[in-house]
C-alpha cells in the first residue's frame, strides 16, 4: 500500500466586476489556470452595451503576455486588431486647432506601443465568456463573513 495520498483542491473562485476591456482580459488570462474559477458579472443586459472609442494603445510586452495566456482562438480574433507599428516605434503629435504641429512626443515607452482596435480587443476578449459571464447583475455590495469569507 503506497504512503501517499492524493487531496483535491477546491479552486480559488474569482468574481470580476464588470465586462469592460479590463475584466474581460482579467478573466481571459485567469480562465487560463485549471485552479482558478471565474465569475464575470456585467449590469447591463446585452454585451453590446458601450462598445464606443477609438484604438487603444497597448504595449508591445502586454500582447506578449497576452498571447501567452489567451487561447489560441482568442488571440488570433485579437491579433486581427493590432496595427502594423511605424517604423522607428509611435509617437503622439499634438496639434493646433489650424492643424499645424504644435509638439511631438516620442519616447521610449511610447516607442513600444501598438495602436489596437478597441471594437476588435473587446470582441476577441468576448469569446469563449458563455461558461462564465453573467449579464444583467449588478454589484451593489459584498459583505465580510465571520468565517473571513465574504458574500
Amino acid at each position: 500500500m503506497s504512503g501517499s495520498t492524493s487531496k483535491v483542491v477546491d479552486p480559488l473562485k474569482v468574481i470580476i466586476i464588470g465586462a469592460g476591456i479590463g475584466g474581460l482580459a482579467l478573466a481571459q488570462m485567469l480562465i487560463s489556470d485549471p485552479k482558478i474559477q471565474v465569475t464575470l458579472y456585467e449590469r447591463n443586459f446585452s454585451i453590446d452595451d458601450g462598445v464606443v472609442g477609438f484604438r487603444v494603445m497597448l504595449s508591445g510586452s502586454t500582447l506578449l503576455m497576452l498571447k501567452r495566456k489567451l487561447s489560441s482562438e482568442v488571440w488570433a480574433s485579437l491579433a486581427l486588431g493590432i496595427g502594423v507599428q511605424p517604423e522607428g516605434g509611435e509617437k503622439i503629435e499634438f496639434l493646433k486647432g489650424n492643424g499645424d504641429k504644435l509638439f511631438t512626443w516620442d519616447s521610449d515607452p511610447i516607442k513600444d506601443q501598438f495602436s489596437v482596435s478597441r471594437l476588435q480587443l473587446r470582441e476577441a476578449l468576448l469569446r469563449q465568456t458563455k461558461p462564465f459571464l453573467k449579464l444583467g447583475i449588478a454589484f451593489e455590495n459584498y459583505e465580510l463573513l465571520p468565517n473571513g469569507g465574504a458574500r
